[in-house]
């Protein structure tokens, strides 16, 4: 007996890895309430389960383990799961203009793949119908008018997983004439944050966030900076909010550099930046370290909110010369470069990468995600 041919979800010639929103539906195995229920006191019994009736749904232990893995998928900005399916609004950014990129990115189609082979091996059983469904997104209105009804999760407290609705999120990137801030504002923007590349201190002390990127010479950047007039702003906002540094803002947040003399820092984390050269032990390595590297953890950091969307061992991407030391106490990531280079610190609210977060692929914008949520 011929089966009908099953007709294909995917749009034929389209490449899912392109950068892009795209608005993907997963129904549950058989279309049963697997995930959760909606209180009979909420809606009357002929009620539509529709995200955009905002009644509250009462997940199962399967729905928050779907709710955990959904979170992770890279690109994720806006969730919801509903009791026999779930939504989400997934968006690729752009690599920038930075270094190589690895291999392809993840298609629509791999992300899910390796989303639903997560519940499986935790839940041990097939959740899923084999196929989902997808639109991909084509304006930017279409875009916010999705994000706005699918922007909030039901859980266990009823409350919504919002990662950023209409701007309540607003993430400053500091300008001092430094940094490649076209890359990492879109990277922040794919998001879904509000971003603003200032250096106004009405809008560092309006941010929730602040990031200070960098590239260059440390003696040059310090006196950009100094320069603006940013300087006691950072330091008394980084006391309410938190701050990532980012390459050589992250060197520009320890206490000294010896790069080309000895100049002094903001001070906000204990520490200095010296050579990498001088100190590796196999001197056949090229400086700059340009490349991917596997981030490696410190033990007993793994906890880090930081670290919240990646795993020990994913790889980051790293174009530097000098490097952080005598700051153990404040590193929470290094990557083996013949010697552990410090990759990720943290003082507070005080944090900084080595590497570039907006180069690193989905990784990295799964650590900006992890940032933002602070």
């Amino acid at each position: 007996m011929m089966l009908p041919k099953r007709k294909a979800a995917r749009l034929k010639g389209y490449d899912y890895c392109q950068p892009g929103a795209y608005f993907v539906t997963i129904c549950a195995k058989g279309r049963r309430c697997l995930f959760g229920s909606i209180p009979p006191s909420s809606v009357g019994v002929d009620a539509r389960i529709d995200p955009r009736a905002g009644v509250p749904v009462v997940l199962s232990p399967l729905g928050r383990t779907v709710q955990k893995y959904l979170q992770m998928i890279p690109g994720v900005t806006a969730y919801v799961v509903m009791p026999n399916h779930l939504h989400c609004l997934i968006v690729i950014p752009g690599s920038g203009n930075g270094g190589p990129m690895p291999a392809s990115a993840p298609t629509i189609s791999q992300r899910v793949r390796t989303f639903k082979g997560r519940v499986a091996h935790e839940t041990g059983c097939c959740v899923f119908q084999r196929s989902f469904y997808d639109h991909i997104v084509r304006s930017e209105a279409e875009y916010r008018e999705i994000h706005e009804v699918h922007s909030h999760q039901s859980g266990p407290l009823g409350h919504g997983y919002i990662l950023y609705r209409g701007g309540s999120i607003m993430i400053a990137i500091v300008d001092y004439g430094v940094g490649n801030l076209f890359s990492l504002s879109s990277s922040v923007k794919s998001l879904g944050a509000e971003v603003r590349v200032t250096r106004d201190a009405a809008d560092l002390r309006a941010a929730d966030h602040i990031l200070l990127p960098g590239v260059g010479a440390f003696a040059d950047a310090m006196a950009k900076l100094e320069a603006t007039g940013l300087v006691p702003v950072l330091r008394e906002e980084t006391q309410k909010k938190p701050l990532l540094g980012i390459c050589l803002g992250m060197q520009l947040l320890f206490e000294k550099s010896y790069e080309y003399g000895e100049h002094r820092g903001l001070g906000l984390i204990p520490g200095e930046v010296c050579p990498l050269a001088d100190d590796l032990a196999d001197p056949a390595l090229k400086v700059p370290h340009i490349g991917w590297n596997a981030m490696e953890i410190v033990p007993g950091r793994e906890t880090d909110p930081l670290f919240k969307y990646v795993k020990n061992g994913e790889y980051v991407y790293y174009v530097h010369s000098y490097y952080a030391k005598n700051c153990a106490a404040s590193t929470l990531a290094t990557s083996e470069y013949s010697i552990p280079v410090t990759g990720a610190v943290r003082q507070g609210l005080v944090y900084g990468t080595q590497f570039h977060p907006e180069k690193s692929g989905d990784t990295g914008l799964r650590l900006l995600k992890a940032f933002a949520e602070l």
